[in-house]
């Protein structure tokens, strides 16, 4: 099973459209949300922040249950992981590309960098030195019957 590096600004919106992305490719998936933070430049920095509180409140419930059901919809996917990164390097990119064994980069159709904290770092350059195929997915609309499944949700 094939691990695909999603990035998210941890919304229902950017989740859908990683589910839209992948049911555009063939095969089953892992799906790993990703999104990127700046390391404290300084000893006082890591002290004073409190990051991994905040950002462990970005992962709401609501986005949890939305995980759960698109999984039940969607056959091809394993599992969905949310892991963020902590750095802004090619090189921590990289090393974290080989610690998740990351396959491929997928960028949902018009995807934009939307930070959730001021710590978030655009990974667009990031993803372009990374050493992994990068697939930028086509614009796709729902069909109906996606829609009628994510009526009743």
């Amino acid at each position: 099973m094939k691990n695909l590096l999603i990035p998210t600004d941890y919304t229902l919106i950017s989740l859908e459209e990683a589910a839209l992305a992948v049911r555009q490719l063939e095969g089953r998936f892992n799906i790993v949300l990703f999104h990127a933070f700046d390391m404290p430049g300084s000893l006082m920095e890591v002290m004073m922040r409190t990051n991994a509180l905040r950002q462990q409140v970005l992962i709401t419930e609501p986005l949890r249950q939305r995980c759960k059901r698109i999984k039940q919809l969607n056959n091809q996917i394993g599992q969905i992981y949310f892991r963020p990164m902590y750095g802004s390097t090619v090189a921590a990119f990289r090393n974290y590309i080989l610690a998740n064994e990351i396959d491929m980069i997928v960028l949902p159709a018009d995807y934009r960098f939307v930070p959730v904290l001021n710590e978030s770092v655009n990974p667009l350059s990031l993803f372009a030195k990374a050493g992994v195929a990068v697939l930028e997915m086509a614009q796709q609309t729902p069909s109906p019957s996606q829609n009628q499944e994510q009526e009743r949700d």
